[in-house]
């Protein structure tokens, strides 16, 4: 039997449609991403959508000791919430360096979603440190 704790990702035409847009553009403009889907730690679907320029990531990796992590809610007609992190170049000014957009808010996705980002500083960091 299965548990009742289990909920479906959307799995319909058009939210499909909507991810495909924005693997589209993302790709049209350089950038990295990577969609997440995990079963966390109460036996629960999650879907995420992990993305960030490499010229922010530079500036993150350079600059990453200090954070903001900003949170927006029902950011579309899907009602995903999403997570900006950003650092403060050598002026002084914020700059949002990477972004994941949830289904819904969880530690589990957030923390997949962080190792991923981290994984790319990794190699951001090479690039300019010789």
């Amino acid at each position: 039997m299965k548990s009742t704790n289990v909920r479906a990702l959307p799995h319909d035409k058009l939210f499909q449609d909507d991810v495909r847009q924005a693997r589209g553009l993302l790709t049209e403009r350089g950038g990295l991403f990577e969609e997440l889907q995990m079963v966390d730690s109460k036996k629960e679907e999650r879907w995420g959508l992990v993305f960030a320029s490499p010229t922010r990531l530079l500036t993150l990796a350079k600059r990453g000791w200090f954070i903001q992590f900003d949170a927006t809610h029902k950011l579309n007609r899907w009602g995903h919430n999403m997570f900006s992190f950003l650092v403060r170049n050598e002026h002084n000014v914020w700059i949002p360096t990477a972004h994941l957009v949830v289904e819904r808010e969880n530690g589990d996705i957030i923390a997949k979603g962080l190792r991923h980002i981290k994984q790319w500083c990794k190699g951001m960091y090479k690039s300019f440190v010789k």
